[in-house]
């Protein structure tokens, strides 16, 4: 009886040693394996979804960057030059009427036949200093000038011939010198406005 047992219980073992030798075969063994493949694909997963959000949002800081700054319209000016030690910027609120097509628009802000042309109806001269805090100095609109042709007007009169005109005139009858010059314009600044406080309710 002892030597039966002894039998099957050996046969029992080879058995099994057969059914892992046919497991390894088979593939069965690998199952391990697989686990720790999906342990690593899981923290591959995350370690690639860290990586992806600041390119994600570096991307998108981006294309909205460069939207903002393709929407911006340029023209051509000379400048003088800033004096040394920092850099002056020219700044200008520009009231044209241009904008204007809806029947809205025509009764609030009137039109062009009403209000013919461009004024600087807000000149600001903003000095970037390179050794200390900005400066910003505001001129008034009905201030006395000269064209570069020598002929008296007002400042704010001085844009409707144009950019160049206003830099001109503001650099020679001033004696300051400028670098940057930026418009602001009326529908720009109701852009402005409607975007800080919201749709209305």
């Amino acid at each position: 009886m002892q030597t039966i047992w002894r039998e099957r219980q050996s046969s029992g073992a080879e058995v099994r040693a057969q059914r892992r030798a046919i497991g390894s075969a088979d593939g069965r063994e690998p199952v391990r394996i697989s686990v720790r493949c999906g342990r690593f694909c899981c923290r591959h997963r995350v370690a690639i979804a860290i990586l992806a959000v600041p390119a994600v949002l570096f991307v998108a800081s981006g294309l909205f960057a460069a939207t903002c700054w393709l929407r911006v319209e340029r023209v051509s000016v000379s400048f003088p030059g800033s004096a040394p030690g920092g850099t002056t910027y020219l700044l200008v609120g520009n009231d044209s009427r241009a904008f204007v097509q809806s029947a809205s628009d025509r009764s609030t802000f009137g039109t062009l036949a009403t209000f013919p042309g461009q004024h600087a109806n807000v000149v600001v001269l903003v000095r970037v200093r390179s050794d200390g805090p900005p400066e910003v100095l505001s001129l008034p609109r009905d201030l006395l000038v000269r064209l570069p042709d020598g002929a008296p007007v007002r400042l704010t009169q001085s844009f409707d011939p144009g950019a160049q005109t206003l830099v001109d005139t503001v650099c020679h009858s001033l004696g300051i010198g400028v670098s940057h010059l930026v418009i602001i314009q009326m529908n720009g600044l109701r852009s402005l406005v409607d975007d800080a406080l919201g749709p209305s309710p």
